[in-house]
């Protein structure tokens, strides 16, 4: 049994380090909104600034190929950005990217009598797991692309996959503290 001194002060830290990885959760939700709507929205004016029919396959080039983004992603972001053109309103509304994707009708919702799948919570669950996993496959498939083209990886190559790497680390770092 701890003294009811160290059993506080235990209780303290728990405290505070859930307040933080909650904020951390948070900002996480609206920087996705963030990104996602900013990329719906340049997509947008592309799609625009290009005669029809061209978006397509200038999306393919400079994003799919690249593996930016896929064009299911594309699609729900351009959609998001146009439903939703006014960011404040967005970000107020819907703190995750799910909630957008709900509020949008790019996911179906339960009140419409639509079957949404939820994840199994394993109890495990750790607010940068996800995070971690994003950066993981974003350098793999980066890394994937380079090596069936045959090129070799130049200076700002390099310096992208030294910083997805150290991104990796602190990642690792957090879920560890």
């Amino acid at each position: 049994d701890k003294a009811p001194d160290d059993l506080l002060d235990e209780l303290k830290t728990y405290a505070g380090r859930a307040e933080t990885f909650a904020a951390d959760a948070r900002q996480a939700g609206h920087s996705a909104v963030l990104n996602a709507w900013i990329t719906g929205s340049l997509l947008n004016a592309a799609k625009e600034a290009l005669d029809h029919g061209k978006f397509g396959p200038w999306l393919d080039e400079h994003l799919v190929k690249t593996g930016a983004l896929s064009k299911s992603t594309a699609g729900r972001w351009v959609k998001l950005a146009r439903e939703k053109p006014n960011l404040n309103t967005l970000l107020t509304e819907t703190p995750t990217l799910r909630k957008a994707y709900l509020a949008t009708g790019i996911l179906p919702t339960p009140e419409r009598g639509e079957g949404v799948e939820k994840k199994p919570d394993d109890g495990d669950h750790h607010p940068h797991t996800d995070a971690l996993l994003v950066a993981f496959n974003c350098l793999q498939k980066r890394l994937r692309l380079f090596t069936e083209s045959g090129e070799e990886l130049g200076p700002v190559e390099l310096s992208q996959v030294k910083a997805a790497q150290d991104e990796i680390n602190q990642r690792i770092d957090d879920i560890l503290a």
